[in-house]
C-alpha cells in the first residue's frame, strides 16, 4: 500500500535468478548464482546490493518476486523499500 502514486527504489537480493513484477509488469531481472559474475563468486542474498526504480500507484499494489535455483546450493530472496517512503507491506 502506497500513500500516493510515486517512484520508489525497490531493493532486491536473490540467488540464483530473480524477476520482480509490480502490478503485473516486470521491473527487474537479474542473475546472482554461484560463479555467475566471476569465477568463485558466492552469491549473497542482501536487498541492499541491487535496486530498481518502480512506480507504485496510490493504494494497493501487487508485488511478485519470482526466484529460480539452477544449482544444488539452494536459493534465497529478500526485498525492501526505504522505510521513509511510507510503504505498508
Amino acid at each position: 500500500r502506497s500513500p500516493a502514486t510515486k517512484a520508489v527504489k525497490l531493493g532486491v537480493g536473490y540467488s540464483d535468478d530473480a524477476t520482480a513484477f509490480v502490478n503485473g509488469r516486470p521491473v527487474f531481472a537479474g542473475r546472482n548464482g554461484f560463479d555467475s559474475r566471476y569465477p568463485g563468486f558466492a552469491s549473497f542474498v542482501d536487498a541492499r546490493y541491487e535496486e530498481a526504480w518502480v512506480t507504485l500507484r496510490e493504494g494497493e499494489n501487487q508485488i511478485m518476486l519470482a526466484v529460480t535455483d539452477d544449482q544444488r546450493f539452494g536459493w534465497g530472496l529478500a526485498a525492501r523499500f526505504n522505510p521513509e517512503e511510507g510503504i505498508e507491506l
